[in-house]
């Protein structure tokens, strides 16, 4: 048995031997030679040849070193001594020795007896200590450990045993009430405690990463799989197996471990704006003051990222690049030119290879950012934007952003980040949700815009969006699009910009005649003969993979919406590999930075803040791209968003703006919704969801033995270790939370502890006036003054009425054709909401969107659904409450029915104003931004300040619309704006 240590520079030990997790196979005849290989031992491989690790792989000039020494083992130790004893033997054994020598002799070798027995106690007695100090936990883990997998894999850590629980009693109205009510707080507290605002839950308890990227077991194992044990572990053994063989050829990531805590919590970083630590400040503990542990994980982190890069090279079949075909996978830097979307040589205007491109000034963005997140083991968000085309025909989990998620994020997590990508795609132009700036995208660290190919997008869509996401949240973005010279230019030249490369020339074409050698390059530039006959298999998605645990009604058997236009899941991998390849490039350049400053001694730790610090970058870039100001001698034109908003108010383009929506995907659902401002009592039904736990992956996407698997380099590690010292899974109550799959897994006895009854009616009162302090019973707005504001022209004909006193009526049901939802829901007050998905729909890979009994295709996972709440002149006066507006800014996204009566009219009030818009005025009062996005301005104060210090105000807002003719003609309020 062979054991490595990670030694520093000056010999000791920075971590001690990780565990692996123990598998003991079964060999059948076929797999003898196969299943020899597979052994219980502290390393993965029992033979002679030793475990490489990516501490310690011969093709990155690391040594090996075996536990017994530089040259030497235990074995060899006792051989030797027992040799030493042997000669002892020799001199004291002769005819000529008198007795009393020979009784001397007798006692040596007692006494050497003895000794050795002393020392084979001593030494097993070490041992003992040693592999139980090994099982101890630290104070504190290192960041750097591989955290997925483990136990909180709950695909793999089920209890076949127990009995499933029984569905609760339905609750009375005053408990989901109070449900409702304590969700709402209970998040609201949630996200004003953490520095990642933008957070759910849901995205840190992350269960589908924990089963997607454990390294010791196969996805495709889990017992919730509709399968036998037998085949289940056949399974098992092909995963060990090919494993091993990753493990052999690329290395594997050994988990720093330490006695004493050395990791700071993010309340220490979250003293100090953007994170951005003074040197002086850092703990002389923390292993950011550790220099012998950061040249051991920066090795090993570099080595990483080389293994990744190969494994993706080999799988499009260029497993030994020369130099010319290296530039195809790497990305391009520098002044070139840029032409619709890529990069060509300035002089011969001939497109580069390469997966990516930026600028200088963006590349030095994107690698100061990496080394901000790895020394303050800081979240990042990768977010892409853009119309259908970046989802539809494919499951969610195929889409580009999330083919990088599935190997970054495994990275991410080993070099102490947390990374988030989120999928914002719509089939609405991104600025529908750009208009709401952070509160809809959330943070952005990359903003990676995939244009549309259905519908060409004006050019100041591009230019509102990329100036809304510098100027919302806290981080300024790398930005990839395909037009961004707007906002260079309106940034002084200061913006981080670049595009992913467009083109498959890394694969060759699939034609009648010709397939790609690569399986990963299968269908994906393919001619139209080739993908008429069928011969490309451009698309793999699946509706359901049959599982023990649940069984829903007939799903269909794909997503859907196969058409030319639309990526295959092959297209998709590959943009996600372009981007993860810049990626691993950024990280690559970020670390060898940071290792060339540690080697001079006289580098302040743990790097120079000039290298890593990004506070004043990113204030200097959104001062710029906030201010109206315009430079001598640029050319006097009025900006793109400026122009798109004209008729609207430019000064959006320099403002962050907020919103609140029942569309998804959006940041923190169930807090950034509409119904959170919405005074009316509106609530659906909590049918929920039908099942829980993560998806399970369709066994028709199990990467065959033959073809590598980037991925399973990204997850290879010695151990994977969690600790919950933070409440994941437990509040202040001592409550579980609302997720069934973790209730039956984690709480005593498999029972959901509740809250207790006493005192409901006082509670519950309580939590209404803290959400709504300053207006503890709805009512509708005052009467409308005397002075009626414009433009409220008095209707010609048919005068309309105060709505009648006869029961709400429900507008049609609103069906999505790809699943069937449907949702109306009438109470309270008859606004209805409709077309909401159930479920967590924030864009993330931790979503788990719209898991609905009408959903024909639950696996597709799309977080797309154009929620709106719906009202008719039956149903009086919609409230909200707008808080903290402070450049008088309300705009409203409305959807009025089709084939409005002449005497419609549509009244709006904010405070104490009343407006009244008729049919014939009602064209002319909104404004049409782009074909999907017609805003109707509630509020517009251009005389406010733009100066965002000022104090914000609060806004009683109230919509209706009013018909005697027809009382069931409808409007939908799908989005409120403001600033």
């Amino acid at each position: 048995m062979e054991r490595q240590h990670m030694n520093g520079e000056n010999g000791t030990s920075n971590g001690v031997t990780p565990k692996i997790l123990a598998l003991e196979i079964e060999a059948d005849d076929e797999d003898e030679e196969r299943q020899s290989l597979i052994h219980e031992s502290q390393g993965i491989n029992t033979e002679s040849k030793e475990k490489e690790v990516f501490m310690g792989r011969n093709a990155h000039g690391m040594r090996r070193r075996g536990w017994g020494g530089d040259n030497g083992s235990e074995e060899d130790g006792l051989s030797n001594a027992i040799t030493g004893n042997s000669v002892i033997q020799g001199l004291l054994r002769g005819d000529l020795m008198s007795h009393a020598v020979y009784h001397l002799r007798n006692a040596l070798l007692l006494g050497l007896l003895a000794f050795f027995v002393l020392m084979v106690l001593e030494w097993e007695g070490g041992i003992l200590r040693s592999e139980k100090m090994e099982k101890e936990e630290p104070a504190e883990y290192s960041p750097h450990t591989m955290s997925f997998g483990g136990k909180n894999n709950l695909a793999h850590n089920l209890n076949p045993n127990k009995k499933k629980k029984p569905k609760p009693p339905a609750l009375t109205p005053e408990e989901q009430e109070e449900n409702i009510e304590n969700e709402i707080l209970g998040e609201a507290v949630d996200i004003a405690m953490r520095a990642t605002w933008d957070l759910s839950w849901e995205n840190k308890r992350n269960e589908q990463a924990h089963y997607l990227h454990d390294p010791n077991l196969s996805p495709f194992a889990s017992e919730l799989y509709m399968a036998e044990q037998d085949v289940l572990d056949a399974r098992q053994r092909n995963f060990t197996f090919k494993m091993i063989k990753v493990v052999e050829e690329f290395g594997v990531w050994n988990n720093p471990n330490f006695e004493e805590a050395h990791n700071l919590k993010d309340s220490f970083f979250d003293e100090f704006n953007y994170r951005d630590v003074p040197l002086s400040d850092f703990p002389d503990e923390a292993w950011q003051k550790d220099r012998n542990y950061m040249v051991s994980f920066i090795d090993q982190a570099m080595a990483l990222v080389e293994a990744v890069k190969e494994g993706i090279m080999q799988e499009y079949n260029h497993p030994n690049p020369d130099d010319e075909e290296k530039h195809s996978f790497a990305p391009i830097i520098g002044d070139h030119e840029f032409i619709e979307g890529e990069a060509r040589d300035k002089n011969t205007k001939t497109k580069l290879k390469g997966v990516a491109f930026l600028p200088q000034q963006s590349w030095d963005g994107l690698v100061r950012k990496l080394l901000h997140a790895m020394i303050t083991t800081d979240h990042f968000y990768v977010v892409v934007v853009g119309k259908d085309n970046t989802y539809r025909a494919n499951n969610f989990a195929q889409t580009q952003i999330m083919q990088f998620n599935y190997i970054m994020e495994p990275v991410f997590n080993k070099l102490g980040m947390t990374l988030i990508s989120r999928h914002m795609g719509m089939a609405a132009s991104p600025i529908v949700g750009a208009l709401g700036g952070a509160d809809i995208y959330g943070e952005t660290d990359v903003l990676w815009h995939v244009q549309g190919h259905t519908e060409e997008e004006k050019p100041g869509e591009f230019d509102l969006l990329q100036k809304q996401t510098v100027m919302s949240g806290e981080r300024v973005p790398v930005i990839f699009s395909p037009s961004w010279e707007e906002l260079v230019q309106g940034s002084k030249g200061k913006a981080w910009v670049g595009n992913i490369q467009p083109g498959y020339e890394i694969c060759e074409k699939t034609t009648m005649e010709v397939l790609p050698t690569a399986p990963a390059c299968h269908g994906v530039h393919c001619d139209t003969q080739a993908w008429e006959s069928g011969k490309c298999h451009v698309y793999d998605s699946v509706c359901w993979e049959l599982r023990n645990d649940f069984t829903p009604p007939d799903q269909h058997e794909d997503v859907g919406d196969k058409d030319q236009k639309f990526a295959g899941f092959r297209q998709h991998q590959l943009e996600g590999r372009k981007m993860t390849l810049l990626f691993l490039h950024a990280l690559s350049a970020a670390l060898s930075t940071w290792q060339d400053q540690l080697k001079q001694d006289r580098t302040p730790l743990p790097l120079d803040a000039k290298l890593w610090h990004v506070g004043d970058t990113y204030e200097d870039i959104r001062k710029t791209v906030m201010s109206l100001d315009r430079t001598p001698g640029e050319v006097a034109t009025v900006p793109l968003c400026e122009q798109l908003l004209k008729d609207l108010d430019p000064r959006i383009c320099h403002i962050p703006m907020h919103a609140r929506t029942e569309w998804t995907p959006r940041v923190i659902p169930k807090t950034h919704r509409l119904l959170g401002i919405v005074n009316n009592l509106i609530d659906g039904p909590d049918d929920g969801d039908i099942y829980d736990g993560p998806d399970l992956v369709p066994l028709a996407w199990q990467v065959p033995t033959s073809i590598i698997d980037v991925h399973m380099i990204a997850i290879a590690s010695n151990g994977t270790e969690q600790e919950d010292d933070d409440g994941l899974f437990y509040d202040d109550d001592g409550f579980y939370g609302g997720d069934d799959f973790l209730n039956r897994k984690l709480a005593p006895n498999g029972e959901k502890n509740s809250r207790s009854s006493a005192g409901k009616k006082e509670k519950r009162e309580e939590r209404r006036l803290k959400k709504h302090p300053n207006n503890p019973k709805p009512a509708p707005p005052p009467p409308p003054p005397e002075k009626v504001a414009t433009p409220a022209p008095e209707p010609a004909t048919n005068p309309p009425t105060e709505p009648p006193t006869a029961p709400p009526t429900a507008p049609p049901p609103s069906i999505d054709p790809l699943t069937g939802k449907t949702m109306i829901v009438t109470e309270g007050s008859g606004w209805t909401v409709q077309n909401v998905p159930s479920g967590f729909c924030d864009g993330s890979a931790q979503s788990r969107c719209n898991r609905h009994a009408n959903n024909l295709c639950l696996l597709a996972n799309h977080n797309f659904y154009p929620g709106t709440i719906v009202g008719t002149p039956r149903n009086n006066w919609l409230t909200m409450r707008v808080s903290d507006v402070k450049h008088g800014i309300i705009l409203a996204r409305l959807e009025f029915g089709a084939d409005l009566p002449s005497d419609f009219m549509f009244d709006f009030a904010i405070g104490d104003q009343l407006t009244s818009v008729p049919l014939a005025d009602l064209n002319s009062f909104s404004r049409e931004i782009v074909s999907d996005l017609r805003i109707y301005p509630l509020l517009l104060d251009k005389d406010r300040t733009m100066d965002g210090s000022v104090d914000g105000v609060d806004y009683e807002v109230a919509i209706r619309i009013r018909s005697a003719i027809n009382p069931n003609c409808t409007v939908g309020v799908s989005h409120i704006y403001f600033a």
